[in-house]
């Protein structure tokens, strides 16, 4: 058969004889088959708004009905995948719902995202051309094939790749020599192949070998021809059935095929509609020089279909590494929210015990605000525009210009009048988040590190209310709240230090969170009090965080008590011998981060 058979045209009925009954099932093959049908619901719910359509059904089988690697049946909107597409993974591993998960079987999803792009823009079937099925029916289903690719970038340019990687199994398998010789397969490899470059799929750097390959065989001006057919075909729309037909004959013409002649492909009485173009027009199997074309186009298609799946290979894992980045900071956002709504708003503040503040944090708090104040406010802007009316100085030389241009009839354009418009520059508000390790080792700072948040997050508030601060604990096996950032706290909350499991991570989610740290938009800072003793995978994890918060914008200020701390990469450490000036230093850094926020 030749041709791309994965559009089915046919019914159920059209099949020559009845199946054979299956052979009774093992308990293993149950249960195979129940995870491939919850495969086929996780793609009946992905195609939907892949083809923009709410009518599909995707059905991964064991083989199509046509025996191509994936199909489309218009009369039962139903998308067929061959469960080879999926690289012999198992079916209970697949989670076609998760975008992360797809890049483990870019080839399936992208015969997936072919097929749903002739789902939303093949709006005919040879079927409805009332004439017999010819050869220019068959070639304008062949220009098809990079047209709908074509639209479908148009609304969904992040499927370029998954078309690409569909290449693979819709393409290249139909460019071997064995089944069709001479120049009918050059034509068959210039619309499949040559016509995707100009619709976006393919570049005209990796696919140069066919291009050439199909030039010596056609020669230089028929493919210029078909090359103008092809990209006509692109400008169609939809439901330009007619058009269609006729670039069909177009491309027979330029084949050096007869347009009106019954194409021996429906002949066969397959009952399936098929992209696969002409007739060879003559050429047979033991056509020398049909036979050496045929090996030269395969050779090349060949070489192209290994760089592009060279491209797609290394793209794919490329973007997998992202996309499971992107999952893992999606999920650690959805649990550091739940956390922060509960330890800030839903944990038993009563059960904290607390003090009054000394006179001398209230004046630390005091100084410290001032200090924010000062350096949020900035200079206003002084802008010198000229106007034809007042207020403003006059100035005499516009003034006789003015009177100039109206003795002459002219319109008067002259702005005699000059003002300076001041205005103050918007300054952003800030985002401190304060994270005290309360482990065994920080028994010397429990004092001064509780006097510091209730600082802190008193100053903050005090110097602009649209600012906000919150302190945590993450020491002793837990995360607990010393200030929350809906208010300035009223009393200094005391906290005890011991245990030797820290939650740095989970402390560091939790104000992120709460205070956004890790989005544009304020001045942000976050305070790290500890002497960086964690395990292995908390370090790790944290280097992650303390990375991806500096990346964002958000400074990071470790504070060390002792000579002998371990700091993560990137944060600025500041040694503190007497940890009551730590005030000091976090409303230093706290000024420098508002007049750098971006």
């Amino acid at each position: 058969m030749t041709g791309t058979p994965h559009i089915h045209y046919g019914d159920a009925a059209d099949a020559p004889t009845a199946p054979e009954p299956p052979a009774p099932r093992t308990d293993d093959q149950v249960i195979a088959e129940q995870a491939w049908l919850a495969v086929s619901a996780d793609l009946t719910d992905a195609v939907c708004d892949i083809a923009n359509r709410d009518d599909l059904i995707v059905k991964a089988v064991p083989v199509t009905a046509v025996g191509a690697p994936a199909m489309f049946a218009p009369a039962k909107a139903t998308v067929e995948v061959d469960r080879h597409c999926f690289d012999c993974l198992d079916p209970e591993s697949i989670r076609a719902h998760l975008p992360s998960d797809r890049y483990r079987y870019p080839n399936a999803w992208g015969a997936l995202v072919h097929e749903a792009a002739h789902a939303e823009h093949s709006t005919w079937t040879p079927a409805d051309v009332p004439a017999t099925p010819s050869n220019a029916v068959d070639a304008a289903m062949l220009l098809e094939e990079s047209r709908i690719e074509a639209a479908h970038l148009t609304d969904r340019p992040q499927d370029r790749l998954w078309l690409r990687a569909g290449t693979m199994n819709i393409v290249w398998p139909e460019l071997s020599a064995r089944e069709v010789t001479g120049r009918a397969i050059a034509g068959r490899a210039a619309a499949l192949v040559l016509a995707r470059v100009d619709a976006g799929v393919l570049t005209r750097e990796e696919t140069e070998p066919l291009r050439a390959a199909a030039e010596r065989a056609l020669g230089h001006d028929v493919l210029t021809g078909l090359e103008n057919i092809w990209r006509r075909a692109h400008m169609l729309d939809d439901h330009e059935r007619e058009a269609m037909l006729d670039l069909g004959s177009l491309w027979c013409e330029a084949t050096g095929h007869e347009p009106d002649a019954e194409s021996p492909f429906h002949a066969e009485g397959t009952g399936a509609g098929s992209s696969g173009g002409p007739s060879n027009g003559g050429d047979t199997a033991t056509d020398t020089s049909g036979e050496l074309i045929g090996e030269a186009i395969a050779k090349a298609a060949a070489e192209v279909a290994s760089r592009v799946g060279s491209d797609v290979a290394a793209r794919t894992a490329r973007e997998a590494r992202e996309a499971q980045d992107a999952a893992i900071d999606h999920v650690r956002t959805i649990k550091g929210a739940r956390a922060a709504k509960k330890i800030f708003f839903g944990q038993d503040r009563s059960a904290i015990p607390t003090r009054t503040p000394t006179p001398q944090e209230r004046g630390a708090a005091a100084t410290l605000a001032k200090q924010l104040r000062a350096a949020a406010w900035r200079n206003r802007s002084t802008t010198l525009v000229s106007s034809e009316l007042p207020p403003g100085r006059l100035r005499m030389r516009g003034a006789l210009v003015r009177d100039a241009q109206r003795a002459a009839g002219a319109i008067p354009t002259a702005k005699p009048f000059t003002a300076v418009v001041r205005r103050v520059v918007e300054h952003p508000p800030l985002r401190v988040g304060i994270a005290v390790d309360n482990s065994g080792s920080m028994s010397c700072a429990e004092k001064p590190l509780a006097s510091a948040a209730w600082v802190i997050a008193t100053a903050v508030t005090a110097a602009d209310p649209a600012s906000l601060a919150a302190a945590v604990t993450f020491g002793s096996g837990r995360v607990k709240a010393l200030t929350t950032p809906n208010k300035a706290p009223a009393a200094v909350s005391v906290f005890r230090t011991g245990g030797g499991d820290e939650r740095f991570c989970e402390a560091i989610d939790v104000l992120d969170a709460g205070l956004g740290l890790s989005h544009p938009g304020t001045a942000r800072l976050i305070v790290v009090v500890s002497d960086g003793k964690f395990y292995d995978n908390e370090r790790r994890d944290g280097a992650q965080r303390v990375a991806h918060l500096i990346s964002s914008g958000c400074a990071v200020l470790w504070l060390t008590l002792t000579g002998s701390s371990t700091i993560l990469r990137g944060a600025a450490e500041v040694t503190v011998a007497d940890p009551t000036k730590s005030i000091a230093m976090i409303g230093h850094a706290a000024v420098k981060a508002l007049a750098v926020a971006r």
